[in-house]
């Protein structure tokens, strides 16, 4: 009963609030989001026909009158397909139209990807919703969470696990029984835990070596530096920077950066603002200004003449790094005038 008559509704939901809401609840979203996806493609479908129909008819009927009376009661071939043109591209461009067809091609799709791939997608506003409220999420987690190495201990000889593993971000790849190699030992992922989490890495992993003779397919090698490690934009990241970048940079004079310090309770911070985006400046890579040395944090978009902002973290004592920029609020001046 739940599956048929609820579960098509709360099918619309994202994947994430449904099993954060109805975990408990005995619903086959598969089969809810079939039912769910053919009946809004078909009722949508149903309801654009209809449409279509009134939306055609209500933009015919004034251009009638003017075209009789032009052309005498007779108003022709060439006359008929102009009105009958005008009218169909009235129907196009209604936003109704719009709305009507994304919902019909969003329930064939749903429909489908449950028939075929017994899968359960939301509807696309609130899977873009949630989306939004994560990214949000996310980066006020990273900006409250500083970058730091992993913490691992080991318990060779422990009952209940052999390594565990505390960090400062998630791993969502780490799934029960996933295969995790350690410099030459192998452990599988037993659990993510909240016992023993700190404010500085409140995300902790148990594992257990891997019974001997044991089949598994994937492998992770894993460092405890990786959270350290700077993230390349994607090839599509990029592009969408380059060309705001670009726009931006043909009104922008060149002008030296405002450097500011910030101390606080997770420790000190450069908040620059710059003219000119800095493309070698992704997050994790090492800054030296003024002989301390600084972790790309995060960039964010601040007000002209200096719209690039950026934010640096002080780094602790003793951690190493392969690539240091050195920078002075005084290099963008020397740069051309684009």
């Amino acid at each position: 009963m739940l599956t048929h008559i609820i579960g098509p509704f709360l099918s619309l939901l994202p994947q994430r609030w449904r099993k954060y809401l109805f975990e408990e609840w005995s619903i086959d979203w598969v089969r809810a989001t079939l039912i769910s996806g053919v009946l809004c493609g078909f009722g949508g479908m149903m309801v654009l026909v209809a449409w279509y129909l009134y939306a055609i008819q209500a933009a015919t009927e004034p251009q009638l009158d003017p075209t009789m009376q032009a052309t005498k009661g007779v108003p022709g071939y060439g006359a008929g397909m102009v009105v009958g043109f005008a009218s169909y591209v009235a129907f196009l461009m209604h936003p109704l139209t719009w709305v009507l067809g994304y919902f019909t091609f969003e329930g064939i799709y749903r429909g489908f990807a449950a028939l075929v791939n017994a899968e359960a997608p939301g509807s696309g506003p609130l899977v873009l919703a949630d989306w939004i409220v994560r990214t949000r999420q996310r980066r006020s987690y990273e900006r409250r969470v500083p970058l730091v190495a992993d913490k691992v201990t080991a318990d060779p000889a422990g009952k209940q696990w052999n390594l565990k593993v505390e960090s400062c971000r998630p791993k969502p790849l780490w799934k029960f029984t996933k295969v995790i190699k350690f410099k030459e030992d192998f452990f599988q992922v037993i659990e993510e835990t909240a016992q023993g989490a700190t404010p500085a890495r409140p995300h902790v992993y148990l594992l257990r070596n891997v019974p001997a003779g044991e089949a598994y397919r994937g492998m992770e090698i894993y460092d405890p530096n990786e959270p350290l490690r700077p993230q390349e934009p994607t090839a599509g990241q990029a592009a969408v920077r380059a060309f705001r970048d670009g726009l931006r940079l043909k009104t922008l004079p060149l002008v030296a950066d405002e450097v500011e310090r910030l101390v606080n309770d997770d420790g000190v911070f450069l908040r620059i603002t710059s003219c000119r985006p800095k493309e070698d400046w992704i997050p994790g890579r090492v800054i030296r200004n003024e002989g301390c040395f600084y972790r790309m944090a995060e960039t964010y978009d601040a007000e002209p003449p200096r719209p690039f902002g950026f934010v640096l973290q002080l780094l602790p004592a003793g951690i190493a790094s392969r690539r240091i920029i050195d920078y002075s609020p005084d290099d963008v001046l020397k740069q051309p005038n684009v």
